[in-house]
């Protein structure tokens, strides 16, 4: 019971520290957006500055960061539940090669899904970048800001693009 309880102990600390690493590195990512906006425009910028101007939209820029999350969580939800659902039809109908075959469905369908979530993924995650900055310098809201990146993508078509395999790489 003890190495369970320890377990669990470290497995909560573990979520603990990771979930402060995100409200960190999130408002560390505004500031920056921040500073670096203020630098460009003539002004000075300090780290108490940026990182107050991060903090003051803390719980937008933690929107945006969860954003790319989302498609991950389904996904695992719904291979958690493909997996379940097949192992349970392989036990109900234990005739040998239908079981087979439905762990086989199960697995393509699980694989299928993950082609579709992964670049979802990873086109929200390169979007992120547009996203706080249009957060921080234009004070829109998680999903305002996600359309604004969007946009601003879209109308640099051809930096976004290298910038995109840079983030990438």
């Amino acid at each position: 019971v003890l190495p369970a309880v320890i377990i669990g102990l470290l497995i909560l600390l573990g979520i603990a520290i990771g979930l402060v690493i995100f409200v960190l590195s999130s408002v560390a990512q505004g500031g920056l957006a921040a500073g670096v906006n203020t630098i460009e425009e003539g002004g000075d910028s300090s780290f108490g500055q940026a990182w107050g101007m991060g903090w003051d939209r803390l719980w937008s820029l933690l929107g945006i960061n969860f954003v790319p999350a989302i498609p991950v969580l389904i996904g695992a939800l719904l291979i958690l539940v493909s997996v379940g659902t097949t192992i349970g039809f392989s036990t109900l109908l234990d005739t040998g090669s239908w079981s087979d075959a439905i762990v086989g469905a199960g697995i393509f369908l699980s694989i299928a899904l993950m082609c579709v979530l992964v670049p979802l993924t990873l086109g929200l995650s390169l979007l992120r970048t547009f996203a706080v900055r249009a957060c921080m310098l234009e004070g829109l809201g998680v999903f305002d800001s996600y359309g604004r990146g969007w946009r601003v993508a879209i109308n640099n078509l051809g930096p976004a693009i290298i910038f995109f395999l840079i983030q990438l790489a």
